[in-house]
């Protein structure tokens, strides 16, 4: 899930937001 843990940067986490925030409306 968190394939991407030490690598923590703006493109990243702009990423990683991303996913989770498509995650989370699938999840609800």
């Amino acid at each position: 899930m968190y394939e991407g843990k030490h690598d923590y940067t703006e493109l990243h986490i702009n990423k990683h937001r991303i996913h989770v925030h498509k995650y989370h409306i699938e999840y609800k």
